[in-house]
């Protein structure tokens, strides 16, 4: 019976078939001789049905509890293993938010995670009696975003363009924010915040954030007023006696200290901004012994949207950079109903004098539908919203005090989204409100 090897050496790559075995162990392949070299050779007869068992170490979403499974990886024709873990991340994610938006940085544990590998090979033989297989760890952990990347994306699927390390060699490699929005828009009593990872490289370092308002040119505002707020340890605003916040600054250009919280944060604008600000900058830093500043992110530019707050719908999104993304439409929004599925029975008549009717509905279903709408948005808007039509969560804002959220379905279609030769053009999408609760009979 011939056995297939598989040889990586030199000139002598692929499977070859093994005529025969010399006295002295040496193998002799069925292929011309073309120069000596050297490399590894992969024999399954040696070790029969061998695969590599994965552990994975992760903490239950639900529960809250630590759970291992363990993951079955067998070799290709090569003899190499690859362990393809992404359909089990995406359980370790849930699409659900459960921030009350009074935290200054939350950590968001739905929207990420984080896990450890361990693994051991194993073949037919290898355990006898009550022995147990012994797995390396992996060290270092690894962590999941509840993101989707792209076909060209930079990185491949990893998100290192997300995460912060304490020094770069240029400004290039800063880390970016998590958003979709090249600059997302802030509105004025809305809730709102916006993603960052927190890397293993930051543990240790007094982070902050550091905002800087500008006017409408973009320029630093000058001797504007604007509030800084002290925190409790866990994150959330140091409260008076009142419960009003705390104000420990009063300037145009201020920081706000970020607890330590590995993986996903969102930084909380909790502000009321003055009319001579139009925007404003974000960037997370630190202090080194010298008191020196180190810059960890890009300068993030946030717009402030002051549409007159007309008939306003909120909606919020995950986006694809796997955080939540918010925008506020006004004016004027289209509304309608939707009733479909009647179910309708015929009844005997034996009383043609006197009976009420034939046909009888005996259940219906029903549900509002609106279509939001914006006109001469910038395409770098537009591009933003693109990802609310295909978002897996999409939800609308009902009520600012407590905030309350409200999950809407959006209609499937092709859409229209911009000409390239203009810069501006009309965006609008329509969604399904929750559907509406209706008696039977």
């Amino acid at each position: 019976m011939p056995v297939n090897v598989y040889i990586n050496a030199g000139s002598y790559v692929g499977v070859f078939t093994a005529n025969s075995v010399q006295l002295n162990g040496a193998l002799v392949i069925n292929t011309p001789y073309i120069a000596n070299a050297t490399g590894f050779i992969n024999i399954n007869l040696l070790r029969p049905y061998y695969q590599v068992r994965t552990q994975i170490t992760y903490q239950d979403p639900i529960g809250g509890l630590p759970n291992t499974i363990i993951s079955t990886n067998r070799p290709d024709s090569t003899g190499h293993i690859k362990a393809d873990i992404s359909n089990f991340l995406q359980s370790l994610l849930r699409a659900r938010d459960e921030s009350n938006f009074t935290r200054a940085n939350y950590r968001d544990s739905n929207l990420s995670a984080s896990y450890q590998i361990a693994y051991a090979e194993y073949w037919d033989g290898k355990l006898t009696g009550t022995q147990t297989l012994t797995y390396i760890p992996i060290t270092d952990p690894y962590y999941v975003l509840y993101a989707a990347k792209q076909l060209g994306d930079a990185y491949g699927g990893n998100l290192a363009a997300y995460v912060p390390f304490q020094s770069v060699t240029d400004s290039s490699q800063l880390a970016k924010w998590v958003t979709d929005f090249a600059e997302p828009a802030f509105s004025n009593g809305c809730p709102f915040d916006i993603g960052f990872i927190y890397s293993e490289d930051l543990v240790g370092l007094q982070l902050y954030c550091q905002m800087t308002l500008l006017d409408i040119n973009r320029n630093p505002v000058a001797g504007g007023s604007q509030n800084s707020y002290l925190l409790n340890e866990d994150g959330s605003w140091l409260l008076n006696q009142d419960g009003s916040k705390f104000i420990i600054a009063s300037q145009s250009s201020f920081s706000t200290p970020i607890p330590a919280q590995l993986g996903l944060n969102r930084l909380l604008i909790d502000q009321s901004f003055d009319s001579d600000v139009f925007y404003f900058n974000l960037a997370l830093m630190y202090n080194d012994s010298d008191g020196n500043p180190h810059q960890v992110t890009q300068t993030q530019t946030i717009r402030i949207d002051d549409a007159v707050d007309e008939q306003s719908v909120y909606l919020r999104w995950i986006g694809l950079t796997g955080c939540w993304n918010y925008y506020r439409f006004v004016y004027n929004q289209e509304v309608s109903l939707d009733v479909q599925n009647a179910i309708i029975i015929k009844n005997y008549v034996f009383d043609w004098a006197n009976q009420d009717g034939i046909e009888e509905v005996i259940s219906k279903s029903a549900g509002q539908k609106m279509k939001v709408m914006a006109e001469d948005l910038s395409v770098a808007d537009i591009k933003g919203l693109q990802s609310i039509k295909y978002s897996p969560k999409v939800q609308m804002l009902v009520n600012k005090n407590p905030v309350k959220w409200q999950t809407v379905v959006l209609n499937t279609a092709t859409f229209s989204e911009y000409e390239t030769l203009n810069g501006q053009a009309p965006f609008s999408v329509m969604f399904n409100m929750p559907s509406i609760n209706i008696q039977t009979q």
